[in-house]
């Protein structure tokens, strides 16, 4: 905060959960835990899931004084998008992903594609914040995966097709 002092800053919290957010562009962005970052309308949406009342939920704005920080308690309803409230959250199953990509390897395609479907209801890849996050996300999850055969993965494209995101890897063999 000394560094970007107007810079707004938020803790989003739910029931034994906490987590950041910073206001980027007009835009409030959520870094919980894992990558990717999303939305704070997305965050809130996926985190109804798990607990179904809106009252267990808080949002805490920080104000800088001269003497520290104060928060203040905003209310979550604002950051509900009500396009989203119908739309069920999906996570994708990575471990079919998994095996199909290990048969690319396997039979040494060049290119291979999968789905993850639903996917661009809640993460916006036009937005670079955001793909950039879910990039770097799918990237973290294809290393731990494939160790040494990540190597042979030489690029990987996020594109939105309806409400799917396609996620093409081409490869490399040497």
């Amino acid at each position: 905060m000394n560094l970007f002092p107007n810079t707004k800053l938020y803790f989003v919290t739910r029931p034994k959960h906490i987590a950041a957010a910073i206001e980027v562009n007009n835009k409030i962005y959520v870094l919980d835990q894992r990558l990717p970052i999303q939305k704070i309308t997305t965050w809130v949406k996926i985190q109804l899931y798990r607990c179904d009342s809106l009252e267990k939920y808080a949002i805490y704005k920080i104000i800088r004084k001269e003497n520290g920080f104060d928060l203040q308690k905003e209310k979550i309803e604002k950051y509900i998008d009500k396009n989203l409230l119908n739309e069920e959250y999906t996570k994708p199953n990575w471990d079919n992903i998994v095996e199909e990509i290990y048969t690319a390897i396997d039979d040494k395609k060049p290119n291979f594609e999968f789905k993850l479907k639903n996917c661009a209801i809640w993460y916006d890849i036009n937005d670079a914040i955001i793909k950039e996050s879910l990039y770097r996300c799918i990237k973290n999850i294809l290393r731990k995966e494939f160790c040494g055969n990540y190597s042979k993965i030489k690029n990987i494209e996020l594109k939105q097709k309806g409400n799917d995101i396609v996620v093409h890897l081409q490869f490399e063999w040497g």
